[in-house]
């Protein structure tokens, strides 16, 4: 099953009021309780939510997309922060694309630091921008 919109524990605390840390234990009970896998979040998973919310280019988020697969080939995203690498993704992809409604900059984002955004970016055009272009 694919849920379109996955959201984080964060956004599930601030719509409920209920600590991220209880609906944490619950979601794994639960998990647990029907003898599921839980599921991993890569950065692809927000890619598409990062460009419904920059609006951005189907070309752009395609071009995301290819960045961060070529990325996820060579083990470069492995144990990154997934949002940091949709958003390196996205800024890469913008690049290539001359999207206007990319971010021109890296900035903090959903309250990921810069710094990791910033080291993201370098490791993806270091490993991947040349076999994307």
């Amino acid at each position: 099953m694919k849920l379109c919109c996955k959201k984080t524990l964060e956004e599930l605390e601030k719509a409920s009021g209920i600590k991220k840390k209880d609906i944490g234990r619950s979601y794994r009970t639960v998990y647990r309780g029907l003898d599921l896998r839980m599921p991993v979040v890569t950065a692809m998973d927000y890619v598409e939510r990062l460009a419904s919310e920059l609006k951005i280019s189907g070309n752009t988020q395609s071009k995301a997309k290819k960045v961060l697969e070529v990325a996820r080939t060579k083990g470069i995203t492995s144990g990154k922060a997934p949002l940091g690498a949709a958003m390196a993704a996205i800024h890469i992809a913008g690049e290539l694309t001359n999207d206007k409604n990319a971010p021109k900059d890296i900035t903090s984002f959903a309250g990921i630091p810069e710094a990791t955004i910033r080291r993201m970016y370098d490791d993806l055009v270091k490993g991947v921008k040349s076999e994307v272009m």
